[in-house]
């Protein structure tokens, strides 16, 4: 796949992509310096587990609302609304510091996300008929992945600049803020396209077929969700505790990994055509488990940093450039107005098996940086065997 087939897409696939990417822009700003900042305010890892708990937990009350609230204001009509409320929370979490308006903040990210992860799914789902549906998805991931790069990198290195005048505190605010509001941009893109989905008034009934495959997927999520608890917060302090790397450097590294990501994203779709769907799915996550797992001794060796920084690219790249190919297969076995309510089911799972094991993940990385490298390496395995017995014998894929 390369940009002639990006460019044929309906301008709805392409307006999805142009809000896809505003709004990981936002993202990108605020997600990567949260950690920072919370810490810079004399709380412990092991809190800002706490309070990655509450947003997931918000998230996945949240979820249950989900299919309601998208059957009355239609899923772009619950895009628009996550998107506000997720600009509202991240204002709130640059104006105050005290922890019980900071878990606030944080749940109120949780409900945003909510609103918009699932919803936003079905309706490139909806852009493009099934055979240009996985060339929607990439149009979204690769917009996704350039937002993040922007503001990934934009996060950390205006962080720093702005340090020696306003202290570090003062230089993460700004930061927050801006990312507050760089969310309107990505609600006029989304107001101004006209796909749209709105499921039945009982959004949680599902078809017979459908039900059928999305226990399975549900299942993997959950796995996945559990392991990613563990370690996937907490990259940016393994850098700074392991190798006292400097925020800039940090967020230097994680937007050149999101370029690099969607780079990769726009070959997927080729190795699907030569590997099939699960075999793409499986076998990404399969190297990617490898890497992650050997990041551990690489950061031992003379130029650990280097190696660890390596193996952190490779691996996020290869772990999450298969998502557009994996959403396009995973939704193809929904019924058209089940897709709203899988997906939120899905996102469901994984953040609720993610909350679980957040806070652990924060006690754990306490006594030992390594251990929950091979935790999260067991969950990601115990996934893969499960999502590949559970579809190897479609003759679809």
């Amino acid at each position: 796949m390369g940009i002639k087939d990006l460019t044929g897409l309906s301008s709805e696939a392409k307006g999805l992509a142009l809000y896809s990417g505003a709004y990981n822009f936002a993202s990108a700003l605020y997600g990567f310096i949260t950690i920072f900042y919370v810490t810079a305010l004399g709380y412990s890892t092991a809190f800002f587990g706490a309070l990655s708990a509450i947003g997931e937990a918000a998230l996945v009350l949240s979820l249950l609302a989900t299919p309601h609230v998208a059957s009355r204001t239609g899923a772009k009509g619950s895009v628009i609304l996550g998107t506000a409320i997720t600009a509202a929370s991240v204002l709130g979490l640059a104006t105050f510091s005290a922890p019980a308006v900071l878990g606030a903040a944080f749940a109120g990210t949780g409900v945003g996300q909510a609103m918009v992860s699932p919803t936003f799914s079905s309706l490139v789902s909806a852009a493009e008929p099934r055979e240009r549906r996985t060339a929607a998805f990439v149009a979204s991931g690769v917009t996704n992945q350039l937002g993040a790069f922007v503001g990934t990198a934009l996060s950390g290195t205006l962080a720093d600049l702005l340090q020696p005048s306003l202290g570090r505190i003062g230089a993460y605010r700004i930061v927050l803020v801006m990312a507050s509001a760089s969310m309107v941009p990505a609600v006029l893109l989304i107001y101004k396209t006209s796909v749209d989905l709105r499921p039945g008034s009982n959004p949680w009934r599902m078809s017979k077929v459908s039900r059928r495959a999305a226990w399975k997927l549900i299942v993997a999520a959950i796995l996945i969700g559990a392991g990613a608890g563990f370690l996937i917060p907490y990259f940016p302090l393994q850098f700074k505790y392991r190798f006292g790397s400097s925020t800039a450097y940090i967020s230097q590294l994680f937007s050149v990994t999101n370029i690099v990501m969607a780079v990769i994203m726009l070959y997927m779709p080729e190795l699907e055509r030569r590997l099939g769907s699960l075999r793409s799915i499986v076998g990404s996550w399969i190297v990617a488990t490898a890497l992650m797992v050997a990041m551990p001794a690489a950061a031992e060796l003379p130029f650990g940093v280097i190696a660890f920084s390596v193996l952190y690219l490779a691996r996020t790249t290869v772990m999450n450039a298969i998502g557009p190919v994996q959403s396009s297969f995973e939704l193809s076995m929904m019924d058209p107005g089940d897709r709203p309510t899988f997906s939120s089911l899905e996102t469901l799972a994984w953040n609720a098996a993610n909350a679980g094991t957040v806070v652990l993940g924060g006690i754990i990385m306490q006594t030992s940086l390594d251990v929950p490298f091979y935790i999260c390496g067991i969950f990601y395995m115990a996934a893969a065997i499960f999502y590949y017995s559970s579809f190897m014998r479609r003759s679809d894929i």
